[in-house]
C-alpha cells in the first residue's frame, strides 16, 4: 500500500527515515561501554622504547587544551567553541560537539614524563611518549660458576 507524502513534510519523512535506519545501524555494530567517549578520537601505538598517540581535535584551540601524565595514564582536557552563526542563519543539522572535554587513557607501560613532546597540525595532535628507563627490559647475563 502506497501513501501520498505532502510536499512540504517530505524533509520529515527523509528525517524519520535517517533515524530509522541510524536505529538499525547502531543495533548492529559492537556497541562501546557507556563510560567510553567518542570525542576525541584517540590512535595509540607503541614499540619497545615508545608510544605515539594521535588525537583528532579540529577546531580546538592550543590555549583550550592540557595534556597530562601521571604514572602510566595520559589525560586529555579542553573545549571546543562552538560556531558562532549570524541573526538570520538557521541550523539545519549539528553533528559536531562543543564545550568541554576530559579523556584519559591508559597507557601501555609508564613514561618519561618530563620528556614527552606535543605537536598541532591540521587539526590532529601527535603526543610523542618515550617509555621510561626504568620500564624497559633489561638483557641479564648469565655467568657461569666452576
Amino acid at each position: 500500500m502506497y501513501h501520498r507524502i505532502q510536499p512540504n513534510s517530505l524533509w520529515n519523512e527523509m528525517d524519520r527515515l535517517q533515524r530509522e535506519m541510524n536505529l538499525l545501524s547502531s543495533m548492529f555494530s559492537p556497541r562501546r561501554p557507556a563510560s567510553t567517549q567518542s570525542f576525541p578520537a584517540i590512535n595509540l601505538w607503541s614499540n619497545e622504547d615508545s608510544a605515539i598517540a594521535t588525537v583528532e581535535i579540529p577546531g580546538v584551540k592550543i590555549d583550550d587544551l592540557e595534556i597530562m601524565i601521571t604514572g602510566d595514564t595520559l589525560t586529555l582536557k579542553g573545549s571546543r567553541e562552538p560556531n558562532t552563526l549570524t541573526a538570520d542563519a538557521v541550523s539545519h543539522r549539528q553533528e559536531r560537539g562543543c564545550g568541554q572535554f576530559m579523556r584519559s587513557l591508559k597507557l601501555p607501560f609508564p613514561v618519561e614524563s618530563e620528556k614527552v613532546e606535543a605537536s598541532l597540525k591540521t587539526g590532529v595532535l601527535k603526543i610523542q611518549l618515550p617509555r621510561a628507563s626504568a620500564d624497559k627490559p633489561k638483557k641479564i647475563s648469565i655467568s657461569t660458576q666452576s
